[in-house]
């Protein structure tokens, strides 16, 4: 008998606990399918923000690009330019050179008659 009244206490205390702990998780298993759906919705919205930062690095590497090709065209014309005073300077040599070669040619013709 005294086994028997035993058996059945610990029936009872493990019954109570059960009940204590399906209390536990209907309480706490809201809780965390709450918490696990603030968790999805934060995930979802960092997973945007970083696929929008994402795409802004694509499109500064893209003008970097752009203006590195920019850059390279200004120094080619820059560069052009800077040949500019060299060309004048010959130009000026090449003209002077063609007026000394006209005037000795002018040196050489008779003068015309009318003009004596």
């Amino acid at each position: 008998l005294a086994l028997h009244t035993k058996c059945d206490q610990t029936h009872l205390v493990s019954q109570n606990v059960s009940e204590q702990v399906i209390e536990i998780l209907r309480v706490v298993v809201p809780s965390i399918h709450k918490a696990l759906e603030g968790v999805q919705r934060s995930s979802a919205t960092a997973l945007a923000r970083a696929d929008q930062v994402a795409g802004q690095v694509r499109e500064v590497k893209e003008a970097q690009a752009k203006l590195g090709e920019e850059q390279e065209k200004l120094q080619i014309q820059v560069q052009s330019l800077s040949d500019v005073p060299n060309a004048l300077t010959q130009m000026n040599t090449s003209m002077n050179s063609l007026a000394k070669a006209v005037a000795d040619v002018r040196a050489c013709l008779p003068t015309p008659p009318h003009l004596t």
